[in-house]
């Protein structure tokens, strides 16, 4: 330990120094080192800490979302096949708010914009091979099974059947059937 004499305007003390305390020898006080400027390191360590928790925070959020990311995840643990939702929308076009539902095996929902929709139906598939043409329907291609596209009613129409569902897209009057064909490109499986 090492000594320090100090002095003062009455009289000389000698000190004994240590990383914990001062020792006043003429006295016999022992008074606590005074505190090191450390406070910089208690901000690193707190503004650390801070980030971490923030992390933590939109981590949880992000696996929260993942899990529900479609209007019709709510639906896929009663079905007893696949459901597709488009990994993208259509230029403009948005999910109509409450418009999925699920009754007897069949899940509709609706993508809008301003006055254009495209209603969404999805059912299970017929098990056994089917002739899959349709009067006044042309082949396309799908990244998820054969497709056809057509018109019923005016209204621009595609039917694709996956392994194991038959999805119908059907739009309004207004609609280019091309924004039917490129939302039919966009579907993929509901995990």
């Amino acid at each position: 330990m090492e000594s320090k004499k100090v002095q003062t305007a009455d009289k000389t003390a000698e000190y004994y120094v240590s990383d914990q305390y001062y020792t006043k020898q003429t006295t016999g006080r022992v008074r606590e080192k005074p505190a090191p400027k450390n406070r910089r390191k208690h901000y690193v360590t707190a503004l650390i800490l801070v980030v971490l928790l923030v992390g933590i925070v939109i981590g949880l959020l992000t696996l929260q979302s993942k899990q529900s990311s479609t209007p019709i995840d709510i639906y896929k643990n009663g079905i007893e096949y696949s459901l597709y939702y488009p990994n993208e929308l259509p230029e403009g076009f948005v999910y109509k708010q409450d418009s999925a539902n699920a009754t007897n095996g069949l899940v509709i929902f609706t993508l809008a914009k301003g006055s254009s929709e495209i209603v969404i139906t999805q059912q299970k598939g017929p098990s056994e091979t089917i002739d899959f043409r349709i009067d006044g329907f042309s082949p396309a291609t799908s990244n998820i099974g054969t497709m056809l596209v057509g018109l019923t009613q005016g209204a621009p129409t595609a039917i694709i059947r996956s392994r194991d569902t038959l999805i119908t897209l059907k739009g309004t009057l207004d609609l280019e059937q091309s924004t039917l064909i490129a939302l039919a490109d966009n579907l993929e499986k509901v995990e």
